[in-house]
This record gives C-alpha cells, structure tokens and sequence, in this order.
C-alpha cells in the first residue's frame, strides 16, 4: 500500500514537468518533503558535491568538493568528515573553479560562464522559486545566518529540504537566466544588454536584428549573436 501511495505520489508530482520547461506541483500529505519530490536538477546546480577551487576576492584559495542550492542560492561544501557547511560570505568569492567551467557571482547568485568572445562573457545560471501555494499550513524555505560559526562557514539549513511540508499544493519552477559580463559589470541578456556591452556597435547590432530575429531566451541563439557580435 505504502509503495502504491509513493507511486502516485511520484505521478503527481512529475506530471507536470515539461520538457521546454521545468515547473513541478507538489501534492504534500504530511510526509513529502522537497528532497523526496523535486527532481534533482531542480535542488541542486551539479548531481553531486563537485571538486572545486573557491577563489576569494582577497586572493585565497580552497579547494573542496561543493554544490549550489537553487532555491536558497547557498554554495555548499563537504569537510572532510562529510558535514555540509555554507559559505557564510558568498559576496566575498571571485571566482569559482568547477572542472573546466567558472563560475561568477551574479545577482545574490552563481551563473556558470558558457562563452567567453573576447570582451564579453555570457553567463547561465538557474533559480528554483515557489511560484504558488494553496496549503494548510504555514511554509518557509531560508538559510539561517544566526548559525554562523566562523568567518568562512556556518551549518547548513539545508536540513530543511528534508523536513516534511504542510499539507498542500505547492507549484515550483526552475528558470534560466543569461547573462553578458563585460569589464566586472553584467547586462541582462537582450537587445538593450547587448547594445550596452558594445555601444560602438549599435548601428550594426540594430540593423543585424532588424533582418536576424534572435530568441533572447534560447541559449543557441545567444552564444551564436554574441560571436556575431564581437565581429561585427
């Protein structure tokens, strides 16, 4: 009865994915929690802890394994007895070094660069958000500062995925975000980004759309214009 109860539970809550986009609704009945119903790449930016190197703006250097929560933005990290911290000052980090892929700060976030084409840099990153709840109880999700323990750490809330919900509905979707970084400052990823990353270039860029319509929110489409771009 108990694995009948899971696999519809698991219809319910994966029905409502699609493959252009990731939304998902929760049906909690008091034991389903966030870890149990969200598929994996909604949670988490990688499937597992990562090898990585955290470069701070201050010049130091760690090397650890890490994984970042797309619903509280936390950068997570193993120690070497297994228990997960969070960075306690993210906005101190510069860089972050994930196999052959950086990662910038952006927007309280982390966003992955996926080009590099010459002065300018576009940038990915995904956010889970709660779009809609119709429960019975009350529901929270946030990182606990007062937990703090040092100056480069504090205990991760992140037990909380963990924790069953309130009786309800809740609706979640994970967006992507692009964005251009040019010279330390980011620019949304649209015409008008794209027009301030290069202002010598407006005249061109203005005509190049007016005759090549680019889906701003198709990554393809974006790593092609910025090329386009940078060569014009």
């Amino acid at each position: 009865m108990k694995n009948l109860f899971t696999l519809l539970l698991f219809l319910i809550c994966f029905g409502a994915v699609s493959l252009g986009q990731q939304r998902i609704t929760i049906v909690a009945r008091g034991e389903t929690t966030l870890e149990s119903a969200l598929p994996r790449e909604m949670l988490y930016a990688f499937d597992q802890f990562t090898e990585a190197k955290i470069i701070m703006k201050d010049g130091t250097e760690n090397d650890t394994r890490i994984n970042i929560n797309l619903i509280s933005k936390d950068i997570l990290f193993l120690t070497r007895g297994n228990q997960i911290l969070v960075l306690a000052f993210p906005e101190e980090v510069k860089t972050i070094l994930v196999e052959s892929s950086v990662w910038v700060p952006v927007g309280g976030t982390f966003a992955e660069t996926i080009l590099n084409e010459g002065e300018a840099s576009l940038l990915r990153a995904k956010q889970t958000r709660i779009t809609d709840t119709r429960k019975e109880g009350g529901f929270g999700f946030s990182s606990s500062t007062s937990s703090v323990t040092s100056v480069t750490s504090y205990v991760s809330d992140v037990g909380k995925i963990s924790e069953p919900l309130a009786v309800g509905e809740y609706d979640f979707e994970t967006t992507i975000r692009y964005t251009l970084l040019k010279d330390s400052k980011t620019y949304t990823a649209d015409s008008k980004g794209f027009l301030k990353v290069y202002p010598a270039k407006k005249k061109e860029i203005k005509n190049y759309l007016k005759n090549n319509p680019v889906d701003f929110k198709n990554e393809q489409e974006l790593m092609k214009f910025l090329k386009t771009c940078s060569e014009l």
